[in-house]
């Protein structure tokens, strides 16, 4: 059972392991523009999916409360989590597309983020 246990916990550190990237240097503002969508969309993904599992474990508080006034507290504040992490999902989708038109670049380009 050891063997599996570290086998299994090395191939997901290999899988999860992030590596150095040979990334070209930023030498326009379109490229500057680029790697902001790439961060804030992988941003915008993660907040989503971890806000998705905090609404459903507060519908599961909900649910399970039994009318215990301490259980329906702890369910409410999951939910404005879960909501908080929307918002900030949100603003991260759309932080790109005002930075660039700030630095004024076409926003017509920044449309692909």
């Amino acid at each position: 059972m050891e063997k599996i246990s570290l086998i299994a916990s090395a191939v997901l550190a290999e899988f999860f392991m992030l590596r150095p990237a040979h990334a070209a240097p930023i030498r326009s503002t379109a490229d500057f523009i680029g790697k902001l969508c790439l961060i804030f969309g992988w941003m915008f993904t993660f907040l989503i999916v971890i806000s998705a599992f905090a609404g459903l474990a507060g519908a599961y508080f909900y649910l399970t409360a039994g009318g215990d006034s301490e259980k329906v507290s702890r369910a409410n504040k999951t939910l404005v989590y879960a909501a908080v992490g929307i918002v900030v999902a949100l603003a991260a989708r759309a932080l790109p597309k005002l930075i660039g038109q700030l630095m004024g670049y076409d926003p017509a380009d920044i449309n692909s983020c």
